[in-house]
């Protein structure tokens, strides 16, 4: 029997290396199609929508997207209120 614990948000990693994930945001739109990720030459075709139970390393990749995409929101956010001065 796997043995559990609490990783991070809507992740529970198990001993065997995988986590169960949180599903990713599905539309029927731009996100509609599965997200693919490529850890050491190895394609993970990784469905939205659903919740997964998935390698760690995956779960790492996906997460630290998910971050840096919001790292660049806010920063894009800021850069939108701060004037921006160009001198010839």
């Amino acid at each position: 029997m796997a043995v559990q614990k609490k990783v991070g948000e809507g992740v529970q990693e198990k001993s065997d290396g995988y986590v169960d994930h949180a599903p990713l945001f599905k539309d029927d739109d731009k996100y509609k199609f599965p997200l693919n990720v490529i850890v050491n030459g190895v394609k993970y075709s990784v469905p939205r929508g659903i919740p997964l139970h998935i390698p760690k390393i995956v779960a790492e990749v996906i997460d630290q997207s998910l971050m840096q995409d919001s790292y660049a929101h806010e920063l894009d956010a800021k850069m939108q209120k701060t004037p921006q001065v160009t001198e010839f």
